[in-house]
């Protein structure tokens, strides 16, 4: 038993010598930190207890009491109490132990952060099983709290996409994702990292939703954090939102997200700026800038010392760039005063074609993004760029299309387009009519070629709006108009007709169908051109459209203002037409007393002037009908019997209307026999001379054609409106030509010697042409005919009219004078004109009926014209006047204001340029024949 004591004595003291290098305890109790012993080998190995062993106080044989130990100086021991280092391991057996063992320790904040992180990461780590754990767990419940945190955790394994779907599906994320393990894969690591936030009991959404913000998506929280500082999105939606955007797939919306995150970047968090990244694109222009603001800033810049007066500088720029050059200038001038306002312009003067380019950016690439485009982006940039030109067709055509690109996504963007093209529309509009019954085959094509006319317009409406009602689609038609090509013909041979004159004319009907069927009516009733007093002029008419009389519209107004049913601008498109029935009658015999009345006289003023019952006259009327060969038989019995109204009616609108014979042939349902086009083209010369000129009698009587038809056309085509001499001519043909022709027709120049004897016949006896002309086409074949062979065009050309031999492709002005665009580059010269020039020239040739006051000047010249009038065209000496500059560089004959006087007869302007440049330009002819 001694034996037994001594040796447990021994142990204890070398237990608690030994083991003070290891774990030591301070007498005072300040330290009762613990030295790790060696984690690893303790998990490996087997588990040792903190009880430090009971043993010998000492080596001396002193004997040990129930109490404890002698006095002397050993520590009584109680065998039910630890020491301080005695640790009682734990049983972990679940992720609730295990996270409670870390609380217990106060560990849980320096490993997971929160205790709920740790029961997240945990219930991950044995989601399928307790296996990757068990390490962990027995470290955690064997290890001594002090040690805790070298308990190795196992790391989680990132989320499954499936895993990730299941938890999206399962958390109600509020986002639609269409394909979500695509979506998943595609983000890869960085949307599955986002996924971990979803996981576990209260599915963090809001955090998922700023991690893929910031982490995927990166735009959106780019974009987002300055928009919600800024309060111009909502906090709670923009990033959702824009998240949305991007799992939508849509390349239209990714790029959009992507200019807009671009815009808020550069913004430099000016909310302001940030704000107008948001709002869409707009072709509207901006509000106009009152000149009294624009002037203040203009003014608190004190530019107006160096630069020009505040409201000229505004009204001139308003006028280059419109408002959004003065929007432009009056935000560069308030954000930084420049030196020189010169500055300003510079920067702004290209505001609206700046827009307009944007615009065209925009909408071609959206075309390209959705797979819409063809020829490539800058094919369609260029056409974009093209439509905004000067044609307003064109401009119509691109602006119902590009307003698209304030769709956000390609589906909308392509839905837009279909519904908004032209193509579009005539396809839908072509395609409810066929469904309704038969239509023309080129139904899409003349759709649109009619397209951007407003009558057009107004049908494919009420096509539209009829939807799948065949009686009401049925019931849609074409609305009337007023005679546009009698009218704009009537403009061309005054020399005022614009090229979109029919185009025009047809709208102007639809927007103002009262003013537009007044000035057609007053036009093709006006006899001359130019002013002249006491006679109607197209001027007049283009100056007042009242100026033919009050007639039309006080007859319509007495079947409008008072009678609500009708229609004014029906009856006023009637009117100017021709009524075609017995209200020709009617208007006929009211014309006069109509015309006298103003236009706002009373009903009973206007109803007075109108028969209720019209006057017949038989005697009138067939007299009319026998003038233009359409008599029939027995005519005044058999209107005397039963008075044809309708026709009589008919016959008066087509003489008013200057339809002439033609229209009472039409009336009275006469068809004439088919004209040749060489008789057309005879009586056509007559015409383009004379507008009282009857085409239809003239067909009538060169109908067969006969034997002097082209000896006179020949003499007509060279002649202008000299014709006379050229009507004479019974068609034989002239001796002197035989010798010519017989060289011609060798040469191939004519297919017989007959053709060719009645237009060398008919030129040579043209009163325009030279009296040695048939010697000049002597020589002329004479120079073409070589032993080498013929030059059957160049044999030709010797029998045609020349008005000028140097400048032989000349202009032939209206009759009446009228603006005429002309260029001379590439254009021959005659030489040096009297005042300069001798570069390439462009001939006018000016017919004065009577004599005149007339003047010539250049509008709008390219380079520094010149001019020179002569009485001849190929006489040097015949020059009338010659002007160099006049009205800065443009030229004008007389030199400053005012006419020169010229008798009746042809005349022949050169223009030229100074030091014989070239370049483009109009002339604009103005002649006032005098009384």
């Amino acid at each position: 038993m001694l034996r037994f004591s001594k040796i447990v004595c021994a142990i204890w003291l070398a237990g608690t010598l030994g083991c003070g290098q290891e774990s030591t305890s301070s007498s005072n109790g300040d330290d009762s930190r613990e030295t790790d012993r060696g984690i690893v080998s303790r998990l490996d190995g087997s588990l040792e207890p903190d009880l430090s062993m009971i043993g010998d106080a000492s080596s001396s044989d002193a004997d040990q009491t129930d109490g404890g130990v002698s006095g002397d100086g050993a520590v009584p021991l109680d065998s039910a109490q630890p020491t301080r280092d005695m640790f009682i391991p734990v049983d972990i057996t679940s992720c609730e132990t295990a996270c409670a063992r870390y609380d217990d320790c106060g560990r849980t904040a320096d490993v997971f952060g929160s205790s709920e992180a740790c029961l997240s990461q945990c219930e991950r780590l044995t989601r399928d099983g307790e296996a990757p754990v068990q390490n962990w767990w027995s470290c955690a419940g064997s290890e001594s709290c002090n040690l805790l945190h070298l308990c190795p955790v196992p790391e989680v394994e990132r989320l499954e996409c499936a895993e990730v779907c299941q938890l999206i599906e399962g958390c109600d994320i509020g986002l639609d994702i269409a394909d979500c393990e695509t979506v998943c894969e595609t983000g890869g690591d960085a949307f599955q990292g986002c996924a971990e936030n979803l996981y576990g009991a209260d599915c963090g959404n809001d955090a998922f939703l700023s991690c893929l913000g910031r982490d995927v998506y990166n735009n959106c929280s780019r974009f987002c954090g300055p928009a919600v500082a800024c309060n111009v999105v909502r906090a709670g939606e923009c990033e959702r939102d824009c998240i949305q955007g991007y799992l939508n797939a849509d390349p239209l919306s990714d790029a959009n997200q992507a200019r807009m995150t671009q815009c808020v970047v550069s913004s430099d968090m000016d909310c302001g700026d940030i704000d107008d990244c948001l709002q869409p694109f707009s072709f509207d222009p901006p509000p106009l800038v009152p000149q009294e603001d624009f002037c203040r800033v203009y003014d608190q810049c004190e530019l107006g010392f160096l630069d020009g007066a505040c409201e000229d500088e505004y009204q001139n720029l308003l006028i280059q760039a419109g408002n959004s050059g003065i929007e432009c200038a009056y935000n560069s001038m308030r954000a930084q005063c420049p030196d020189f306002f010169f500055e300003v312009t510079q920067i702004c003067e290209n505001a609206a074609s700046t827009q307009i380019t944007t615009a065209c950016n925009r909408f071609c690439g959206a075309q390209n993004l959705c797979g819409q485009i063809d020829g490539g982006v800058p094919a369609c940039n260029e056409q974009c760029l093209a439509g905004f030109g000067d044609d307003p067709d064109a401009n119509e055509r691109v602006s119902s299309e590009i307003g698209c690109i304030r769709e956000t996504t390609c589906p909308e963007f392509s839905q837009c387009v279909e519904l908004a093209s032209p193509a579009g529309q005539c396809q839908r509009f072509c395609d409810a009519r066929a469904a309704c019954g038969e239509i023309e085959e080129d139904c899409v094509a003349a759709c649109d070629q009619t397209w951007p006319r407003d009558r057009y317009q107004n049908l494919r409406e009420c096509v539209a709006n009829a939807a799948d009602d065949c009686d009401a689609v049925n019931a849609c038609e074409l609305a009337p108009t007023i005679p546009c090509d009698s009218g704009c013909a009537r403009l061309q041979e005054c020399g005022v007709a614009s090229p979109r004159c029919l185009a025009a004319c047809d709208d102007l009907h639809v927007q103002e169908p009262i003013a537009a069927s007044l000035q057609i009516g007053c036009i093709l009733a006006a006899d001359v051109c130019q002013p002249e007093e006491g006679v109607l002029s197209v001027d007049d008419c283009l100056r007042d459209p009242e100026a033919a009389g009050r007639a039309c519209l006080n007859f319509c107004r007495s079947e409008t203002d008072c009678n609500p049913a009708a229609d004014l601008s029906t009856c006023l498109t009637r009117c100017v037409s021709g009524f075609g029935d017995v209200n020709g009658l009617r208007f006929a015999q009211a014309e006069a007393c109509l015309d006298m009345a103003a236009s706002d006289a009373a009903c009973a003023v206007i109803d007075a002037c109108i028969p209720a019952e019209p006057i017949v006259d038989c005697l009138g009327y067939c007299q009319q009908i026998d003038a233009c060969q359409a008599d029939r038989a027995n005519c005044f019995e058999q209107c005397e019997a039963e008075p044809p109204l309708d026709r009589m009616g008919c016959v008066s609108d087509a003489i008013r209307t200057g339809q002439q014979c033609g229209g009472v042939a039409t009336c009275e349902g006469v068809e004439p026999p088919a004209a040749s086009a060489d008789c057309n083209e005879y009586c056509n010369y007559q015409k383009s001379c004379d507008r009282a000129f009857d085409t239809y009698l003239c067909q009538l009587a060169c109908t067969p054609d006969p034997a002097y038809l082209n000896v006179r056309n020949a003499c007509l085509g060279a002649a202008r409106c000299d014709q006379a001499p050229c009507l004479e001519l019974d068609g034989a043909v002239s001796a002197d030509c035989e010798n010519a022709c017989l060289t011609a027709v060798a040469c191939g120049a004519f297919p017989d010697a007959q053709s060719c004897g009645e237009t060398c016949t008919g030129l040579v006896a043209s009163p325009n042409s030279p009296d040695d002309l048939m010697d000049r086409i002597n020589a002329c074949l004479a120079e073409v005919r070589t032993p080498m062979g013929c030059d059957a065009d160049a044999a030709a050309q010797c029998f045609q009219p020349a008005y000028c031999e140097a400048v032989p492709d000349v202009i032939f002005a209206p009759r009446g004078g009228g603006r005429i665009n002309y260029d001379t580059t590439g254009q021959p010269s005659a030489g040096r004109l009297s005042c300069g020039g001798g570069g390439g020239q462009q001939v006018v040739v000016i017919t004065i009926d009577r004599q005149s006051n007339a003047s010539f000047s250049v509008v709008n010249p390219s380079y520094d014209p010149l001019i020179e009038l002569r009485g001849e065209c190929d006489d040097a000496a015949s020059a009338i006047e010659c002007n160099d500059d006049s009205n800065g560089i443009a030229s004008r004959i007389p030199r400053g204001d005012g006419t020169i006087v010229l008798e009746a007869g042809i005349y022949y302007l050169y223009i030229d340029g100074f030091l014989g440049r070239t370049g483009t330009g109009t002339i604009d002819i103005q002649i006032q024949p005098l009384n």
